[in-house]
């Protein structure tokens, strides 16, 4: 067992003409192809953190992150900027790149405290926390049950991102704050077509 767990994806930055900003590097991953292999387990005594990684597993095992402390499946997060005639700023947005943890079976995330914002899909998918789960922002896409199981509270709040635009130094000439990423929590078909499955959320506060 690690004391902690990173995957990172990495960035770059770029300059062309007019624009410049932040763009994906290299994409940090873990992927099990062989349908005739087994799990995929990752277990830290401490954290584990995903930023704009993948986890992916096409075999008939589980997937399993087990942490004693922290998981955090997190994003990295990407800029664009276009500079005017004069050298200044005067677009600027930003993007995300989000982490996928996806399984044919299921997937199980057992920590102290969960926080996720990238996308988890799978047979059974379920999360286990000690204290609080936090998926603001992330997407849980089960094919037949869905469990979010905290001791303390379970939170799913849409994030929330600023455009900037007129950018002169520090400071904006204009600015908007937009919807970024909704929660989406979701029981789907599985390929057998069976709709028996659930939604399940306990919360202990």
């Amino acid at each position: 067992t690690a004391e902690n767990i990173n995957l990172q994806s990495t960035t770059a930055e770029y300059k062309s003409n007019a624009t410049h900003g932040t763009i994906l590097d290299r994409v940090a991953g873990i992927y099990l192809s062989n349908p005739n292999q087994g799990n995929v387990v990752l277990a830290a005594n401490n954290n584990i953190t995903l930023g704009g990684a993948d986890i992916v597993n096409q075999s008939t095992g589980a997937t399993q992150l087990t942490a004693g402390n922290n998981i955090n499946v997190g994003n990295i997060t990407t800029r664009d900027y276009i500079t005017n005639s004069n050298g200044r700023d005067y677009n600027y947005n930003t993007g995300a790149i989000r982490s996928n943890i996806s399984g044919n079976s299921d997937i199980l995330l057992d920590s102290h405290t969960i926080r996720n914002a990238g996308d988890l899909s799978g047979h059974n998918v379920v999360l286990k926390s000690g204290t609080d789960i936090d998926t603001s922002g992330g997407s849980i896409t089960a094919n037949k049950n869905l469990v979010l199981n905290a001791q303390g509270n379970v939170i799913a709040n849409s994030t929330a991102k600023t455009i900037q635009i007129g950018k002169d130094g520090n400071n904006f000439y204009y600015q908007k704050t937009t919807i970024d990423q909704p929660t989406v929590l979701q029981v789907i078909k599985n390929p057998n077509g069976a709709t028996d499955g659930q939604l399940v959320i306990n919360a202990g506060k």
